[in-house]
């Protein structure tokens, strides 16, 4: 019997950065790669989700300039709630309500016919935290895959914008995610490179994408400008626990950017396109060597 290695793309965090995930998704496909599992983490949930409902990258584009759109409109990330007595009025435990977020979701979800996690055309799984247990949640679309993971709670029996929502709930950003008894924030707060998702649900090779960028960067006295710098060195370091369990990692350094840089989509895109066009050869070069020859199993 004759079988292909399983190829995985582990998609991380980053808020805006994480956009330059898209370009690679383009190259893979165009390339005729067959991606078998995917995981993602807060923006890599939401842009890995929509690949694993069958979408082509240039659609994937298409929608999230559309979000960063809606985002701009509403001044989702400008609005005075930005301050701290406003949304501690409205008894909110984030700056943004993300509700708005999870329906609009749910809405491009159906137009690819799907609405639960186990909907998809390619296997998922995106990670959150449960701040009462502590531990990672992971939602997927194959909860046996993950049966010897005793140390992660896991669920597919959930609609795919509430996995997103709950992965994207950056601490202080977007108001925590409350589902049955858990309360869930960011996925990344645990595991910001979810390679080890990717390994469980049989890949035998991990693509991953990060942003990390050794370069120092000024920041201002502002409260909301101190917290996101924060957030991104721990996100950075945390991406460092995991990246090494890959087997090719694409980055693309951001420093130039913050994870709330929201008009910068298109932007971070092209970045994307140029740093991946450097990398392109020994990428599909080491693709070739996972897909041929083809493994003979007895």
């Amino acid at each position: 019997m004759f079988n292909k290695d399983k190829i995985g793309l582990a998609l991380s965090g980053g808020g805006m950065k994480a956009y330059v995930q898209i370009p690679l998704i383009r190259l893979l496909q165009k390339e005729n790669v067959n991606i078998d599992v995917i995981s993602g983490t807060s923006m890599g949930s939401v842009i890995g989700s929509f690949a694993a409902c069958g979408a082509k990258a240039d659609r994937i584009e298409e929608i999230m300039l559309e979000l960063e759109k809606y985002y701009i409109d509403n001044q989702i990330f400008f609005r005075p709630s930005l301050k701290v007595l406003p949304f501690a009025k409205e008894k909110l435990d984030g700056f943004v309500e993300g509700n708005d977020l999870e329906d609009l979701l749910d809405n491009y979800y159906k137009t690819f016919n799907v609405e639960m996690i186990t909907d998809v055309k390619i296997p998922i799984a995106i990670n959150a935290v449960d701040l009462n247990s502590g531990k990672t949640v992971i939602f997927t679309s194959h909860a046996r895959l993950f049966e010897k993971r005793l140390d992660w709670i896991i669920i597919d029996d959930v609609k795919l914008s509430t996995a997103v929502r709950a992965s994207c709930s950056l601490p202080l950003v977007f108001s925590t995610k409350k589902y049955q008894e858990l309360k869930l924030v960011d996925g990344g707060i645990l595991m910001n490179m979810p390679i080890p998702p990717c390994k469980e649900m049989g890949a035998d090779h991990v693509i991953s994408v990060s942003m990390i960028d050794n370069l120092p960067t000024t920041v201002n006295d502002s409260m909301i400008s101190v917290m996101m710098r924060s957030l991104e060195i721990f996100a950075h370091a945390n991406q460092q626990l995991n990246i090494h369990e890959g087997d090719y990692n694409f980055n693309v350094p951001t420093s130039q950017y913050n994870m709330l840089d929201v008009g910068k989509g298109k932007e971070i895109i092209e970045l994307s396109e140029e740093k991946l066009s450097e990398s392109k050869s020994e990428l599909l070069k080491k693709v070739k060597t996972w897909q041929s020859p083809i493994r003979f199993l007895k």
